[in-house]
């Protein structure tokens, strides 16, 4: 950001249509790392339990979309993270490589098995289709 901009931005007052949108799971959360791109409203980890035995850090990150007007979950994060700062860089496509796997939500991975069980069945019939019977009974 120019200093310009980034003095506007810090002066200037959130949105009540951000505040008053945020979901209620976020609301709960402490020692979460806030970061402002553009538009945008990034929340990033922190915990559920003010508890300091049993804190439960958290993987999830939040964006609130300034297009859409409205909050989406974003992908978890491969470690939980608290009290982190957050900021944007960029970074060139050509260093960007890794082996990071994302969760299948429950429903496509029922939605997998289903597929895979009903193909087991088809290959199973053309094979007893194929199998010469005897003709001698």
């Amino acid at each position: 950001l120019e200093n310009e901009e980034a003095v506007r931005k810090i002066a200037s007052q959130v949105s009540d249509e951000i505040l008053e949108s945020l979901p209620p799971e976020v609301l709960s959360i402490e020692g979460a790392a806030i970061c402002y791109y553009k538009d945008d409203v990034f929340i990033i980890g922190g915990w559920k339990n003010s508890d300091d035995i049993d804190k439960q850090y958290r993987k999830e990150a939040y964006r609130y979309c300034a297009e859409r007007k409205r909050w989406m979950l974003l992908p978890p994060m491969p470690q939980p993270r608290c009290r982190a700062t957050a900021c944007h860089i960029r970074i060139p496509y050509r260093y960007l490589h890794g082996t990071q796997r994302y969760p299948m939500p429950q429903n496509l991975m029922w939605q997998k098995d289903r597929i895979r069980q009903m193909q087991e069945i088809h290959r199973h019939a053309l094979n007893m289709r194929r199998v010469p019977s005897s003709q001698i009974e």
